[in-house]
């Protein structure tokens, strides 16, 4: 995930974004990121509190893992929505 971040910051400033829109991108990248954090230690600690399998430990890793894959696939489509003008303006600008 993180090259993902890398890459985006990367073309944020290839395709020379606005400012705006780079804030946008950095704060997505942070957000994805900083659940991802969360939700690791969420998973460390229920596994010390119950290291064998329970059904409630498991909805609550679930729920903390689908807030990183909401939180992902929103970010992927922000991401989409900020770089598609400029990756249209350059292909029409070659054709």
């Amino acid at each position: 995930m993180l090259w993902l971040g890398f890459l985006a910051v990367c073309l944020s400033f290839v395709l020379e974004v606005t400012s705006w829109e780079r804030i946008v991108v950095f704060l997505m990248i942070i957000l994805v990121l900083s659940l991802e954090m969360i939700n690791s230690q969420v998973e460390k600690i229920l596994n010390i509190v119950e290291p064998n399998f329970s059904l409630k430990v498991k909805e609550i890793k679930d729920v903390s893992a689908g807030a990183v894959l909401l939180a992902s696939i929103g970010a992927l489509i922000i991401g989409f929505l900020i770089f598609q003008p400029y990756i249209i303006a350059i292909i029409n600008s070659r054709c």
